[in-house]
């Protein structure tokens, strides 16, 4: 009967949601408009994953080049907040503690917490890229001059609604296909502003890069000399190659001399000590020991990032660092690198996105299909190429 229970409370919460929206639909035909012509203030909405943070990076430096430094804050997750830090001209950071979720009080207090901060500040823009109906409920409460979100069908209890009408006032369709970093940049156009680039940006500062030279040399690694950072973790374990590999990988670079960092949080000490077996004494370790901006650091100064699709290898992509990323479940011209330079390792499947990595820990096929076709030798030889290459600059 309680399972019961707790099985249907997301449907009974969609159906909330869905007759909130529809009464507020008879009230309200669209969001009343306000004249945004001079912009002093804009905020952006990203509460979203680690990764999403980053990619939303480049929006967030055309907004500024746009309307000056200081005028554009975030709202973002407590946990990104470190990513974006270092942002050049960005204002404030307004962060969020929790998801957010109808069904949960403390939930619904951090929502009215946040809600009445960005209501204070009187935005003349909002730009909500969340995707998620509780911020877009704050975007229309928070009332500002012009209001801007992504057109994407949503599932309320039985219901589907294809477009959120009044929520905002400019609900922008953005075409299937595209990179994601693409898809935020595509909220620009209401705004009439076009940008230059879509690289991310992540800057470490000068005391995370001392952090992360002190890192290294605890470990005895010799300073300038040739480092491969690799991340055998991620967030979804569908979306993790297999620790063998990774530790049949690392044997084959430490033959070529390579010195190794094997890095994950505080909880991924195990994976990579088991991994490390067989060259503990080549291979250092890096668990939850430094900040995420002083891991950034690292990886700058790495010649070779290996890694599964997680913020880490978003952060090497950021840092110019060259990378082979390892992708089974997701879409790499999705959320992969964007640079051509870059190695993306995926093998043709025809399941892909995957419709069951968030909800399931292994595929249906068995294990982690997608990824266990990636063999070692894939990824031993797009590290020698890119390993040369690197040579190759920096004696020229």
């Amino acid at each position: 009967m309680i399972a019961t229970i707790t099985r249907s409370i997301p449907w009974l919460t969609g159906v909330w949601s869905y007759c909130a929206w529809f009464c507020g639909r008879a009230l309200w035909t669209s969001s009343p408009v306000r004249s945004a012509s001079t912009i002093k203030s804009i905020c952006v909405i990203q509460p979203n994953a680690l990764g999403d943070t980053l990619m939303v990076t480049p929006l967030l430096q055309a907004l500024v080049d746009a309307v000056g430094p200081g005028r554009v804050d975030v709202v973002v997750a407590a946990r990104s907040a470190e990513l974006l830090r270092n942002v050049p001209g960005l204002g404030r950071l307004i962060t969020v503690q929790r998801h957010l979720r109808w069904r949960d009080f403390g939930s619904i207090l951090e929502f009215v917490r946040v809600l009445r901060e960005v209501r204070a500040r009187r935005y003349d823009v909002i730009v909500d890229l969340s995707r998620i109906l509780q911020f877009s409920w704050m975007t229309f409460l928070a009332a500002p001059r012009r209001s801007i979100g992504v057109q994407v069908a949503r599932q309320m209890g039985p219901w589907s609604v294809e477009r959120l009408e009044f929520l905002y006032i400019d609900e922008v369709a953005v075409p299937p296909g595209q990179h994601m970093i693409h898809e935020y940049l595509a909220l620009l156009q209401p705004l009439g502003i076009r940008t230059a680039s879509d690289r991310m940006i992540f800057v470490p500062t000068e005391s995370e890069r001392q952090a992360a030279q002190h890192w290294l040399s605890d470990y005895g690694l010799v300073p300038h000399r040739p480092y491969v950072v690799i991340h055998p973790s991620g967030k979804w374990p569908p979306k993790r190659w297999h620790p063998e590999r990774f530790r049949q990988l690392t044997q084959r670079l430490r033959l070529q001399g390579l010195s190794i960092v094997l890095a994950g949080d505080a909880q991924d000490r195990s994976l990579l000590t088991s991994i490390a077996q067989g060259s503990e004494s080549a291979v250092a370790i890096l668990a939850g020991d430094l900040s995420l901006g002083a891991v950034g650091a690292l990886i700058e100064g790495a010649s070779l990032f290996i890694g599964n699709d997680s913020v880490l290898m978003h952060m090497a992509s950021a840092v110019d660092t060259p990378l082979i990323a390892l992708f089974g479940p997701t879409v790499p011209h999705h959320t992969g690198p964007l640079s051509i330079s870059d190695r993306v390792i995926a093998k043709p499947i025809d399941c892909r996105p995957c419709q069951l990595y968030f909800t399931q820990d292994r595929c249906e096929r068995g294990r982690n299909y997608c990824m266990d076709l990636i063999e070692v030798d894939d990824v031993a030889r797009a590290a020698e190429a890119l390993l040369g290459r690197t040579k190759c600059a920096l004696a020229g």
